[in-house]
């Protein structure tokens, strides 16, 4: 925060990282490159310098998944793949996969503080599912959510957050651009029972720009590239009473908290989560305010 931010937060601002209950086997999604070797298909992963290494077991992924790689092999081999493998385990410990020739079942569903969740195999859901109970409790605690509250749910992807919001607000709105990612948080929220949430597909700024002021609490849960400006622009514009941002790089989050906070917020504080044990990845709950 300091260096690229130039944002000085006391040692209390930054709370202490919540570690995953899991620091191997956690990962329950790998994305595989198959290539030949001495004649036979082998899935792996690429080195740094861009080379690839055949990978028959791997101490970040769920153990089934591991447990069905030679499986899946002899079955990707009658196909000769030449696109990247996703390979995926759900909640109950089925592995699927996507790739030409092998079609998944979809939507994957997993179980979290009392929700059913659809997802797609090859979309986006939190890699880690063994901490995201803690995730969530400290995404919805941050929000500090009032029962009159309209909540906007940015990059909601299937609605993981967004409807555990919902049942403290007034109304949450989520907004997505992914097409598949709203029908499957369209279905969650009827799977669920939660009426007083909608999704909106669309550009996050686009739709906020729609919105104008209704909404009292942002959360942002951006891709690894963070905000677009506009969108920045946006959340300036409006200095709504609570924003949270939750970020899977540090770099990224601390670009954009510096115009945010340049304009129109304060950083509370930050809450660092370890939900990529044995990476130098590092997720992060910034919570901003204005004092309205």
């Amino acid at each position: 925060m300091a260096r690229i931010g130039k944002i000085e937060l006391d040692d209390d601002q930054v709370r202490p990282t919540i570690p995953s209950p899991e620091i191997y086997h956690y990962r329950n999604k790998a994305v595989f490159h198959p290539f030949s070797r001495a004649g036979e298909l082998s899935l792996g992963y690429h080195k740094r310098k861009g080379n690839l290494i055949n990978i028959e077991s791997c101490l970040l992924l769920e153990e089934p998944i591991n447990n069905r790689l030679p499986e899946i092999k002899a079955k990707l081999a009658r196909h000769n793949p030449v696109s990247p493998v996703t390979i995926r385990v759900d909640g109950s410990g089925k592995s699927f996969y996507v790739c030409p020739g092998l079609r998944s079942v979809e939507p994957l569903y997993h179980k979290v503080r009392g929700l059913k969740l659809g997802y797609a195999a090859d979309g986006f859901f939190q890699v880690n599912y063994h901490i995201l109970p803690q995730l969530i409790e400290n995404v919805v605690d941050a929000c500090e959510v009032r029962g009159s509250d309209v909540v906007v749910d940015a990059y909601c992807g299937v609605g993981l957050l967004g409807l555990f919001l919902a049942k403290r607000a007034k109304q949450v709105i989520g907004i997505e651009q992914n097409r598949r990612a709203i029908v499957n948080a369209r279905a969650n929220a009827r799977d669920n029972n939660c009426q007083n949430i909608k999704f909106i597909r669309g550009e996050v700024a686009d739709i906020l720009t729609d919105l104008g002021n209704k909404f009292d609490v942002a959360l942002l849960d951006p891709p690894r590239t963070g905000c677009s400006k506009k969108l920045i622009r946006e959340l300036v514009k409006r200095q709504h009473r609570r924003l949270v941002y939750l970020s899977c790089d540090p770099v990224t989050l601390a670009r954009d908290l510096a115009v945010l906070c340049e304009n129109a917020y304060n950083v509370e504080w930050i809450q660092p989560l370890d939900l990529f044990p044995q990476t130098f990845h590092i997720e992060n709950i910034a919570v901003l305010t204005t004092g309205f």
